[in-house]
């Protein structure tokens, strides 16, 4: 999905005697000559650079990879000048710029710049400016302008008006693109429907293979492009489905590096979700909802991924780029793209890695960074076939080393929060339990935890992991069943009498969210059965164990009487303390979330003669609509009931 970009708008009325103002240009000396540079790498340099700059796209040099080039202390450091304080002074000026566009327009900075290098001629001489030293065109984006405002006006923009810019922006594709502020019009007009998509990506598709390749490789313009696709979702004729086979010919010509650039690696990816049916990269946790026009276009862009898949998933190809950014981002992709259309390529994957015997592969890429990203991915959307081996021929032998490592333990719990069946959580279960001092004690406790929500899926397995925690937390005997609770929160430091907050830990607390969700909960109802009102409304308040709190509210398997408990702790004027407090206001949301209809009414006779104007009390006032029950006792009851169904 791609992130929004800064419009900058120009001066409406610009002086006659410098009309090109702000781009770099001044009416009354000729422009300076830039030194020319190719947007398009050469055949002959694949791979010789590693991670390659795009040009910048607003997403950083490394997609959410940052690289450290940080020196250390001592050793031959650099001397500064005068000069060295100025190019620094102003690459820290335009760095925001420089990120975000990946090419600087002109104004008022391109003075300082011009000033800067008239010191050192040296200065940035691998970078260009917006334009690329073209003329900006002035009159075909103040038209495009104009567009753009029947559209904010309105809300849409008729074909016919849609047809008639195509053809006058004809033959100015490439100028337009090439500055960040035309681009941004140029994405505005044509991407408001899918129609004015096509028009605009059919006009780029006529141009010579070189110079649209050329766009597809730069920061604005394939950024434009993007967007511009995203927008042709979802797919109504077989004169879109060929652009995308035209775009996707150049990029598949140049695998290479196209995966390893950013610009063009995000331009394979919108490719690939429009094929999926999808007008954006979907978000984690979010339905994907695939749109289709027809069954044959549903085909025909099967066809087009078909493509880009067969390369993606092939090891030999990608051996050389496996540690690049771009590329780990890319495959990601493609391994949540496998799994909606169900190809299964994720589990050949894993398969043919296993059939190799290659452990030491596996190993090395689960601790890696990059790596670590692409089994994580896997072990979300592959089988449980492809899991269960996985785990019978690396995991269960490598629990320890995988656990404490710190890239290695994302794939591991998310295999193990990914497994399912009752004989792969019986294998995990039967490979981490005499683990689980070693685990509870270890830093990092989302391992752990992924292994409570995988044995919650069956009784037996929860059977095992309580028996484990209770003979850890020293509450094995029936004598000492009610301290179970408050020896996890403290991590054993309860002393049996005093019951105290401050010792609660926020592990203990995550321990214990989870255990709420088992089905065999008699022992924690019988800790919370122990708790009196005020250790209730204590615990209601604090940081750690309100998140407790809310999660024993929201549990399926906790008892009613123990949340009709929690509730009951402040019926006794206690709400406002509850409301107002900033970890209570949201164990308040809860259980006004909970209570029926007649309970909230309750509930509300005891608020509405309270006044407080602090800002918790005043967003649970307006979530329980108070001047609604002021004003019409009725409309609220009425409104109430059709909320709660």
């Amino acid at each position: 999905m791609t992130r929004k970009r800064k419009n900058v708008e120009p001066d409406d009325n610009p002086s006659a005697k410098s009309s090109f103002e702000g781009y770099g240009y001044s009416s009354e000396e000729k422009p300076r000559e830039t030194q020319q540079f190719r947007s398009f790498p050469d055949k002959n340099e694949r791979f010789n650079g590693g991670n390659r700059g795009g040009g910048g796209r607003g997403r950083g040099d490394g997609g959410s990879f940052r690289r450290n080039d940080r020196g250390g202390r001592g050793g031959n450091r650099p001397q500064f000048g005068v000069r060295d304080f100025e190019k620094e002074k102003f690459k820290q000026r335009h760095f925001f710029a420089f990120q975000q566009y990946g090419r600087v327009g002109g104004n008022e900075d391109f003075e300082v710049k011009q000033e800067v290098s008239d010191q050192d001629g040296s200065l940035f001489k691998d970078s260009r400016t917006d334009g690329d030293g073209r003329e900006f065109p002035k009159e075909i984006v103040g038209y495009l302008r104009s567009i753009e405002q029947i559209k904010k006006k309105e809300g849409k923009i008729e074909d016919f008006i849609l047809e008639k810019c195509a053809e006058e922006v004809a033959g100015q594709e490439t100028v337009l693109l090439a500055w960040t502020e035309a681009a941004v019009v140029v994405e505005s007009v044509f991407g408001s429907c899918p129609e004015g998509a096509a028009l605009f990506l059919s006009s780029i598709s006529r141009l010579k293979h070189k110079q649209l390749a050329d766009l597809m490789f730069s920061g604005a313009s394939a950024r434009t492009i993007e967007n511009l696709i995203y927008s042709l979702c979802p797919i109504s004729n077989s004169e879109h489905v060929e652009l995308l086979q035209k775009l996707s010919g150049i990029l598949i010509d140049n695998w290479a590096d196209a995966v390893t650039v950013q610009p063009s690696s995000f331009l394979i990816r919108a490719i690939v979700w429009v094929c999926c049916g999808l007008s954006s990269r979907p978000k984690a946790g979010e339905e994907k909802k695939r749109n289709y026009k027809e069954k044959e276009m549903k085909s025909s862009l099967k066809m087009v991924y078909d493509k880009f898949a067969l390369l993606a998933f092939d090891e030999n190809l990608n051996k050389q780029v496996m540690d690049s950014p771009n590329f780990v981002m890319l495959f990601q992709d493609f391994i949540e793209a496998d799994s909606l259309w169900g190809d299964k390529k994720g589990d050949e994957y894993v398969k043919k890695k296993l059939e190799k015997e290659d452990i030491a592969g596996i190993s090395s890429a689960w601790y890696s960074p990059n790596g670590s990203r692409i089994w994580e991915k896997l072990m979300e959307t592959c089988s449980e076939d492809a899991r269960s081996l996985l785990w019978l021929e690396f995991c269960s032998k490598n629990v320890g080393e995988l656990t404490d490592n710190k890239f290695s333990n994302f794939p591991l719990q998310k295999m193990i929060n990914s497994s399912t069946s009752l004989e792969m959580v019986t294998e995990i279960m039967e490979s981490m339990s005499p683990k689980i001092p070693y685990l509870l004690e270890h830093n990092n406790s989302g391992v752990f935890l992924a292994l409570l929500r995988c044995a919650a899926r069956y009784p037996t397995s929860e059977k095992t992991i309580l028996q484990q925690l209770r003979k850890y937390f020293r509450s094995a005997t029936e004598a000492k069943k009610g301290h179970f609770m408050l020896n996890v929160l403290t991590n054993n430091n309860y002393d049996g009498t005093n019951f105290d907050t401050q010792k609660f830990t926020q592990k203990g607390c995550m321990l214990v969210s989870e255990l709420v969700n088992f089905s065999k909960t008699k022992t924690l109802a019988f800790c919370f059965e122990q708790l009196s009102d005020q250790q209730i409304r204590e615990m209601s308040c604090n940081k750690y164990t309100s998140r407790l709190i809310q999660a024993v509210l929201v549990s399926k398997t906790m008892p009613e009487e123990i949340k009709e408990k929690i509730i009951g702790a402040f019926d006794k004027d206690s709400w406002e303390t509850l409301i107002t407090d900033i970890y209570g206001s949201r164990v308040f949301e809860k259980i006004w979330d909970y209570v029926d209809v007649k309970r909230k009414q309750e509930i509300m006779k005891v608020l509405v003669g309270i006044y407080n104007s602090s800002k918790p009390w005043k967003f649970a006032m307006l979530r329980c609509d108070q001047y609604l029950f002021r004003k019409s006792r009725k409309e609220w009851v009425e409104k109430m009931k059709k909320a709660k169904n």
